[in-house]
């Protein structure tokens, strides 16, 4: 499948949740796991980035280098932060909603969020995180909600990626 490209209005709505965990549900989190596979940068993906407008993110990832923090094959469905910390970090974020061109850009999230979550068992679970993960739920709840990383993202650090490279190569 095609991941949505922003200014797509669909993610830009606020999706929507699940009632019943069934086979069609199955199937969207096969689509989006075969989705994000198929990425080079992906990390996680929430399913109005596949055009369907239901509250599930899907993530896996595994560190490439020493100091990446591997995540385990994991779906959340309707999932809600409870708790933030106080404590945040800036670092820069892109998505996979904005690679036609590559934008990236600093966000500050909290450093450690409780989120309460179904499992595609249908299992209540609170999952706590913090670091990497954490900004990754918080990226990917966002866009549950219809909210976007640059709008999030100091503006003054919003830039082409393609572009900084060219500027880069330019002053060598």
């Amino acid at each position: 499948m095609k991941i949505i490209q922003n200014p797509n209005q669909i993610l830009r709505k606020k999706a929507k949740s699940i009632k019943k965990i069934d086979g069609e549900i199955l199937k969207i989190i096969e689509k989006m796991e075969k989705t994000l596979k198929t990425t080079k940068k992906g990390v996680a993906i929430a399913a109005p980035q596949i055009g369907i407008s239901k509250a599930i993110i899907f993530a896996k990832y595994k560190k490439k280098k020493k100091k990446d923090v591997s995540i385990p094959r994991t779906i959340l469905i309707n999932p809600k932060i409870i708790k933030y910390s106080k404590e945040t970090i800036e670092k820069e974020e892109g998505c996979l909603s904005f690679y036609k061109p590559e934008i990236r850009g600093v966000v500050k999230r909290s450093r450690r969020v409780i989120v309460s979550t179904l499992t595609e068992e249908g299992l209540k679970k609170e999952i706590k995180a913090q670091g990497f993960i954490a900004r990754v739920m918080q990226h990917e709840i966002d866009h549950l909600n219809g909210i976007l990383f640059v709008d999030r993202a100091d503006q003054t650090t919003i830039y082409k990626v393609n572009e900084k490279n060219k500027n880069e190569k330019k002053k060598k």
